[in-house]
């Protein structure tokens, strides 16, 4: 149940304004349930169209609250009663336009908040005194806090998302211009000499000329693919056949390296890998070295959490959509579910979603079930 629960919340997109709108909310439906005295047409239909503005808030949060903030600013005038409701509603609301708004912009909308309930206490002692108003600045003062720590903890996220991807196609580019030198000083040199001895045989005449013609021909175009290949290395613009050719290349060695690792540690299992023979022809790789390191993390967690006793099975599926991953293993004696996966998976987990995929595990028995789907190319 537990794990259920984590799983669709994970599939909300904008848990902090989820998170601000239920709770406001509830708190709001607590209060008229237990100590409001909603009664009365105007009332109820004020309550219902505060309520729905709240809920348009996770879609249009800065124009809901905003709306928020005049509906109930003039509601508590116009309609009878009315203003009993409102706290909770401009906290939320305040809330919502401190996280969502740039620094000048939350600034703005906390002083006008504090001066309209200065403003009020002043105009209005019998329903707001001096002790009420302080009251109330204090929670705003600490709503825009709390929502201008919203943002900060968003942008953190994002640029360590952007960081774990940067790193990532750091990591392809360096095996590339490893790959790139690596075939030129093993090549070059040698093509080179072999074209030139061929072009002077070639010069000579002789009944072996037309041979080292052709030899001079082949050589010369070797070079010639070898430099382009190179080329193609270095550039960001490679065609898709290759990228996906060195990317399947990468899979396999990074399978190979990770799985030696485990069985050098007692471990034991196989890893099953299907590649479709369209999976090249119909997508850009923009995506590549998320999935390696997600290949990554899946050994890794299988190391760190995994009986050693017990058979790992990894399968690696890739098609024209995208890459499915799905592994399985029985979980060490000891270990804490909860904990299960590390911050490695739980980071990625945000990234691939972003890019329009899925990262999910859970634990069925003593087994746990890891499942990824990446896209080939990123989500509109």
């Amino acid at each position: 149940m537990k794990q259920k629960l984590i799983d669709i919340l994970g599939h909300i997109r904008h848990p902090y304004l989820f998170l601000a709108i239920a709770m406001f909310s509830c708190m709001l439906q607590f209060e008229i349930s237990h100590f409001g005295n909603a009664k009365g047409a105007a009332i109820i239909t004020a309550l219902v169209i505060v309520q729905i503005l709240a809920i348009a808030c996770y879609w249009f949060p800065v124009q809901g609250a905003l709306a928020i903030l005049v509906f109930n600013g003039i509601g508590e005038y116009a309609i009878a009663g009315y203003g009993v409701f409102t706290s909770y509603m401009l906290f939320m609301a305040l809330l919502i336009l401190s996280y969502k708004l740039s620094n000048r912009g939350a600034i703005a909308v906390y002083a006008a908040v504090i001066c309209y309930t200065i403003l009020e206490g002043v105009l209005r002692p019998e329903f707001m005194s001096a002790q009420t108003v302080t009251s109330f600045c204090a929670a705003y003062t600490l709503i825009a806090i709390l929502g201008r720590f919203f943002r900060w903890n968003s942008e953190r996220n994002r640029k360590y998302r952007q960081l774990l991807r940067v790193q990532s196609e750091l990591r392809i580019l360096r095996r590339d211009q490893m790959l790139a030198a690596r075939i030129h000083d093993t090549l070059s040199q040698k093509l080179s000499a072999i074209s030139m001895i061929a072009q002077c045989q070639h010069a000579a005449d002789g009944e072996d000329a037309d041979a080292w013609r052709r030899i001079v021909e082949y050589s010369s175009a070797a070079q010639l693919d070898m430099r382009t290949l190179i080329r193609q290395l270095h550039d960001s613009g490679e065609s898709e056949g290759l990228q996906f050719d060195a990317f399947t290349r990468d899979l396999r060695a990074e399978i190979d390296e990770d799985e030696q690792y485990l069985h050098d540690n007692g471990f034991h299992g196989h890893t099953d890998v299907r590649i479709d023979e369209h999976a090249a022809t119909t997508r850009i790789l923009q995506t590549s070295s998320v999935a390696l390191m997600v290949v990554h993390e899946i050994y890794t967690n299988i190391f760190k959490h995994a009986d050693p006793a017990q058979p790992y099975a990894v399968s690696i599926s890739i098609s024209a959509d995208g890459i499915r991953m799905d592994a399985r293993n029985t979980i060490a004696a000891g270990n804490q579910v909860v904990d299960y996966g590390g911050s490695g998976l739980q980071s990625l987990t945000t990234v691939i979603r972003e890019l329009g995929g899925t990262l999910e595990g859970s634990a069925e028995g003593d087994q746990w079930h890891t499942r990824a789907f990446i896209p080939l190319q990123e989500a509109e």
